[in-house]
């Protein structure tokens, strides 16, 4: 696993189904969301995720001695999760709103949730695959064809046309990528 996640090829892969998923989720999640509760939803959940990530660096940085490391984990995550809790745990049921919105729990509330996880995790494989020896002319032009999931996606799952310009534009990316790739 751990030699999995340090080849660029695979976390690329990563990176283009977590932005493609997150391109359908929030499909699904914005038919009903208000767009600001949308991205307050898909934020916070995301928020711990990054923490428990980023926190190990930021401590060897900040106070290598002061805690134990055990200690300081449980410390800084609970502080990381609380408005997680209190927002999306508790939010609705407290009659919570965003300006004049109320914020609903409901399934496009998890739709947000799940959208800011897969946009979040797809970031991380993007950075970790330029960190293991991705070339940068390479990773950044691959990832970004998660349009293609986007595309396939939405046509089974949305139901949305696959037009003929579609098609050619699915197949000049595929080609694309094989040029950028060599």
């Amino acid at each position: 696993m751990k030699a999995l996640l340090s080849d660029w090829r695979v976390l690329s892969g990563i990176a283009i189904l977590g932005w493609g998923a997150w391109g359908i989720v929030s499909k699904l999640a914005l038919e009903k969301l208000d767009w600001r509760i949308f991205l307050l939803l898909s934020s916070l959940i995301a928020f711990p995720f990054v923490f428990a990530v980023g926190i190990e660096p930021m401590l060897k940085m900040w106070a290598p001695d002061t805690l134990p490391r055990l200690g300081r984990y449980i410390f800084l995550g609970t502080l990381a999760i609380l408005p997680v809790v209190f927002v999306v745990g508790l939010g609705p049921f407290l009659g919570m709103r965003f300006g004049h919105t109320p914020i609903p729990f409901n399934r496009y509330f998890l739709y947000a949730c799940v959208a800011g996880l897969g946009a979040n995790v797809a970031t991380l494989a993007f950075n970790r695959a330029l960190q293991v020896g991705g070339r940068a002319n390479v990773v950044v032009p691959l990832t970004s064809q998660y349009v293609l999931v986007v595309v396939l996606f939405s046509t089974i799952f949305l139901k949305e046309p696959l037009t003929w310009k579609r098609i050619v534009g699915v197949v000049a990316a595929i080609i694309a990528i094989i040029f950028l790739s060599l």
